[in-house]
């Protein structure tokens, strides 16, 4: 499954009202406009706004940082890699610009990028669990699978229960031939996201990877009544390789692309 995405605590503070905003000077009221418009999802607004600000600022690392935000939202994915830069040029330690780059360029599989500057935000919070995931999962498709486990067991250290942790850890698990650990991790995922496919996904690549063709198929099954977004992409999965062009499987996935 993707990129792992978590609310990043950025705190923006909406003060209601014409009155405060008519005390503010021009630079801090594009800033404080733009940070209520983007709190709201407005992103088109906020770029406006953010503009504004740097204009006045160019070399206002964070009003660059933010502006990348938006633009990301936006799917302007390019603009919003160049103000990440900026932002980063301006501020080589802005954590906010490194996990928004990372982000970026994890979705554009430019992957050994995107773990420096994941490693970039864990070194100066060891405690941020979207980063310490997604560097998991970056490490385990890179085949670095001792940096996966070391990065998802410090993550679920901070948060046993934690299930995107979780899975990604089982999915190494199976990499590393320790099926029963796999199975056990899974076993826990079913308890803590009972209604979700991460525990039927799951079990179904370790059946997959010891060549129990039924079983993994039924476990799939189960996955996709749970809800898989894109079913075609457990074609794409490597761990579902020795299934590739079954005849049940494929008849499960037209089913559910329809």
């Amino acid at each position: 499954m993707g990129v792992f995405v978590r609310s990043r605590g950025i705190l923006l503070v909406f003060l209601a009202g014409s009155t405060v905003a008519a005390c503010l000077g021009t630079e801090t009221k594009h800033r404080f406009y733009g940070n209520a418009y983007a709190q709201r999802g407005e992103h088109e607004k906020a770029v406006r706004e953010y503009e504004a600000v740097l204009r006045t600022n160019p070399d206002d690392a964070a009003a660059s940082c933010l502006l990348g935000h938006s633009l990301f939202e936006l799917d302007r994915l390019d603009e919003a890699e160049r103000k990440y830069r900026d932002a980063l040029r301006i501020d080589r330690d802005l954590g906010d610009a490194h996990f928004g780059l990372a982000l970026l360029l994890a979705r554009r599989d430019a992957n050994e990028e995107a773990a420096t500057h994941f490693e970039a935000v864990v070194r100066q919070n060891p405690r941020d669990l979207t980063s310490l995931t997604n560097l998991g999962r970056l490490y385990l498709a890179a085949g670095k699978l001792d940096l996966a486990s070391a990065k998802l067991e410090q993550a679920l250290s901070i948060q046993p229960d934690d299930v995107a942790a979780s899975f990604m850890l089982g999915r190494v698990q199976i990499e590393r031939g320790l099926h029963d650990e796999a199975r056990r991790t899974f076993q826990k995922l079913g308890r803590l996201a009972p209604n979700e496919a991460y525990a039927p996904y799951g079990l179904a690549a370790i059946e997959a990877n010891r060549g129990n063709r039924g079983e993994a198929i039924r476990h799939l099954r189960l996955a996709l009544e749970k809800g898989i977004e894109d079913a075609g992409s457990i074609r794409r999965d490597a761990a579902f390789r020795s299934l590739a062009s079954d005849p049940e499987l494929e008849a499960l996935l037209s089913r559910h692309e329809r």
